[in-house]
């Protein structure tokens, strides 16, 4: 056959609209046959390579894999193996169309608690102060306890996690003048989260939450679990804590917890 009978490499790539390099990897991995050559040595590409070329762009096309491709290609009844492969193929797209679906669910999810327009939306113990004791945070203020208590609530902790939440709510609610202290001290770390490590407020704050902190009952309807709460799972509850903070901020509250732990 004429050698103008047929097309070099760059006349059937466009023709097909792929690269000459894709047709070259083709051919290596054995999908394409290696094409005749002219004379000069150019390669050269017949109707029956560029039907075959235009079945491997057609299925990649569709998703899927070279090798995929090339058992479909080479199958003895080659039609009745590429619907049974494309049937495949259909159910896996349904599958991904489903865990898609369910993935955008959880996305929608977390954008609509990400700016909580309800107390339902709040985390526990947010919302237990909210319905305890009234009034409006201020909204820098709520959002940074809102990641804070999203985020622990977020893991199954041991027995009187929930139970000192909602003491210590109900204790705040009893005793107004402490929970006022309490919010001062948390706008106190709010600011921090601009401040530098070195600040001088970082060890003044670490000691006012400590002194805050001491004068706190202990409260004997907690599960000694909780009371005693030490070991891996306290360091870990802490760590988690601080993951969101500003390094002013956690290095304040690192201080708060030595200084908690020390004898006084």
């Amino acid at each position: 056959m004429s050698d103008r009978r047929r097309l070099t490499i760059g006349e059937a790539a466009r023709l097909l609209g792929m690269t000459p390099r894709a047709i070259r990897h083709y051919e290596r991995l054995g999908l394409l046959e290696e094409p005749e050559r002219s004379a000069a040595g150019y390669r050269l590409y017949g109707a029956g390579d560029l039907l075959r070329l235009r079945r491997i762009k057609r299925l990649r096309e569709l998703g899927l894999g070279l090798r995929r491709i090339g058992e479909i290609l080479d199958a003895p009844e080659a039609g009745v193996g590429r619907r049974r492969v494309l049937k495949t193929l259909l159910g896996e797209v349904e599958a991904q169309i489903r865990e898609l679906e369910e993935r955008r669910a959880l996305i929608l999810k977390a954008l609509s608690q990400a700016e909580p327009e309800t107390p339902q939306d709040l985390p526990l113990f947010l919302r237990l102060l909210r319905e305890r004791v009234g009034g409006e945070l201020d909204p820098d203020l709520l959002e940074q306890g809102r990641r804070l208590w999203a985020l622990l609530d977020a893991f199954e902790w041991p027995e009187g996690y929930r139970e000192a939440q909602y003491a210590l709510t109900a204790y705040l609610a009893e005793h107004p003048d402490r929970l006022r202290e309490l919010l001062e001290l948390e706008e106190r770390l709010l600011r921090l989260s601009e401040a530098p490590e070195d600040s001088p407020e970082v060890e003044r704050l670490a000691e006012d939450f400590a002194r805050y902190w001491r004068g706190y009952p202990r409260d004997p309807t907690l599960p000694d679990s909780l009371q005693e709460w030490t070991g891996a799972t306290e360091s870990v509850f802490f760590e988690i804590a601080l993951s969101g903070l500003s390094p002013a901020q956690r290095r304040c509250l690192e201080l708060v917890r030595r200084l908690l732990e020390s004898p006084r």
